[in-house]
């Protein structure tokens, strides 16, 4: 790289003072001294781009892997639970390890449950349960049952 920020100065002290040469001829020739500054500024990043492998680059973001035969219902099912899982620490202010989501009956169709159990655990589990219940009752997505669970 410092051969580049080397090559780059070079070209841009050697395009300056052919500007200053130039200053009293016209604009032509300033117009092409800078299209050639231009060009040698951005040729080696354009260079570097051709080879920038997308594939390698995407694979370097961590994403929940699912397995491969895991039927869609069960990724849909997961992350509607994880949703309601979220929802509640966030408006409660607990911990998402604290607490657990079951869900019975499961439509992926209208995103909505028979019944959803939700287990509080841990320092969640000192929370106000009915206001959870409440809350999660409040969305119409199922009939909320929370459990409190010590130890």
């Amino acid at each position: 790289m410092s051969g580049y920020a080397l090559s780059v100065f070079t070209v841009c002290l050697v395009g300056g003072v052919c500007m200053t040469l130039c200053h009293s001829s016209g604009r032509a020739e300033s117009l092409a001294v800078g299209i050639i500054i231009l060009f040698v500024i951005l040729s080696p990043i354009a260079e570097s781009l051709s080879h920038f492998d997308v594939d390698s680059w995407l694979e370097s973001f961590e994403v929940e892997d699912y397995e491969g035969d895991a039927p869609i219902d069960s990724v849909i099912e997961d992350a509607f639970a994880d949703g309601i899982r979220r929802g509640v620490a966030e408006k409660f202010l607990l911990d998402k390890e604290d607490i657990r989501i079951r869900l019975y009956d499961f439509d992926k169709e209208s995103l909505t449950a028979g019944k959803i159990r939700v287990i509080l655990s841990g320092r969640a589990a000192l929370a106000d349960y009915k206001s959870v219940e409440n809350y999660i009752n409040e969305m119409n997505i199922g009939e909320c049952e929370v459990e409190v669970e010590f130890g």
